[in-house]
């Protein structure tokens, strides 16, 4: 009842407003006197006509000036009191009658308020990812010449779909730090999402000079096989991305994105679904028959001993097919033929120590130097930085386990899940 009295005075309000002009009466009829001056004027012009003053051509002439300022006396001539009277009540009903029906209809009245206090649980996903904003701001003015601050907050920007600043951002880290190819990879990223996922020219040409940088990285890898297929070049597509399955790690993040990628080409291109291990067929015939493509891949590498994306195949044909020994020996020519591969040096340390391992026992001296190998070409690899850790910890350098669990925290989004893991044992660790 109360919120109705109100909104009845406010409806008052403004239409008392917009009728007080209109219904004040016009101190005076100023504006009737030029109009019964030129209507004198023309009785005056027919009096000299009939009178002979005025010849019939200088009459026309005449009476049509006097009207043409006529006419113009009565257009600026303002409305009169009594046509105001008039439109009163239409305007009464336009400017309160409608919006309050209008209300009436749409509006909720009876809802109750909500005061913030009882929104925290709502809003609390929003003041921290502006907090971590903030923070992310402060240390990136304090530490500019740490790329990961750069990183860190142009990867914020974008899941808070702050895109355009977040693509200004990464302009400037790539201007200040030429040589690392996660800048042009996240601005390429960043320019598809300003597209709605088409990649543009401007985002492929990103994502290529990424890849001059790195040439396995996986972001920019999976952006050109998408490029590829939206021009309709599928069968490159299709290649593209399931040599970045063959190399890229069990556990990545990205796989599954790029698996249904995989799923959607080979439907497109009337292929069959790949299939993932342990999703053999039980028939002994069916296995046969698989082995013997696998050992005729094999056969033909025997020959061909360069062809780096025949190794990459048949490396996962041996991993679904349970065959670890011969999986480690494609893996190991896998990494002569690509020494300054990182997913290449990451695939033969996953199959020398799967990731399901790493709790169980000390880490074997090729996984430590491939691992190594990986933070030489890539200083901010999440995996080889784990392992690094790891190692150091196993072997009780406590310092060089939490500078590089620290880094590998840094680079994490604040919802990872293994974030909770490698806080506790940073706690474990730490003083």
């Amino acid at each position: 009842m109360t919120l109705l009295i109100a909104i009845l005075l406010l409806s008052a309000g403004a239409a008392a407003l917009v009728l007080t002009p209109m219904l004040r009466r016009p101190p005076s009829a100023d504006g009737e006197v030029p109009l019964l001056l030129y209507r004198d004027q023309l009785d005056e012009l027919k009096r000299d006509h009939a009178a002979g003053r005025l010849t019939d051509a200088a009459l026309a002439a005449a009476t049509v000036e006097v009207q043409r300022r006529l006419l113009k006396a009565k257009a600026a001539r303002p409305i009169s009191w009594v046509r105001r009277k008039a439109l009163a009540v239409p305007v009464v009903v336009l400017v309160t009658a409608v919006p309050l029906g209008v209300y009436l209809s749409l509006g909720q009245p009876a809802l109750k308020d909500r005061p913030l206090s009882t929104r925290a649980a709502e809003i609390a996903p929003l003041t921290a990812a502006v907090q971590a904003i903030a923070e992310a701001r402060k240390t990136l003015a304090a530490q500019p010449l740490d790329p990961m601050n750069w990183l860190r907050l142009s990867g914020l920007l974008l899941q808070r779909e702050e895109t355009q600043e977040a693509l200004a951002l990464l302009g400037e880290a790539r201007q200040k730090f030429p040589g690392l190819a996660v800048f042009p990879s996240a601005q390429g990223e960043a320019l598809t999402r300003i597209g709605q996922g088409l990649v543009t020219g401007e985002a492929e040409g990103a994502f290529r000079a990424a890849l001059v940088l790195d040439p396995s990285d996986a972001r920019a890898r999976y952006y050109l096989a998408l490029a590829a297929e939206q021009r309709g070049a599928r069968e490159e597509a299709l290649a593209a991305v399931e040599a970045l399955l063959a190399d890229g790690p069990a556990d990545a993040p990205w796989r599954a994105t790029v698996a249904a990628a995989q799923a959607r080409l080979r439907q497109a291109l009337n292929l069959p679904p790949v299939m993932a291990s342990g999703d053999l067929p039980s028939d002994p015939a069916t296995q046969a028959m698989i082995r013997g493509m696998v050992d005729r891949l094999a056969a033909r590498l025997q020959e061909q001993p360069d062809d780096l994306a025949g190794w990459q195949r048949l490396a996962q044909a041996r991993s679904v097919l349970g065959e670890t020994e011969a999986a480690i020996a494609a893996h190991r020519q896998i990494v002569r033929l690509a020494p300054q591969s990182v997913e290449a040096l990451l695939g033969l340390a996953r199959v020398l120590f799967p990731p399901e391992a790493s709790g169980s026992g000390p880490i074997p001296a090729e996984v430590t130097d491939l691992m190594g190998r990986v933070l030489v070409l890539d200083p901010n690899q999440p995996e080889a930085l784990w392992f690094a850790g790891l190692t150091a910890a196993q072997q009780g350098d406590k310092a060089t386990a939490l500078a590089h669990w620290r880094r590998l925290l840094a680079l994490l989004p604040p919802d990872a899940p293994p974030r909770a893991q490698l806080q506790r044992e940073i706690d474990r660790l730490a003083p």
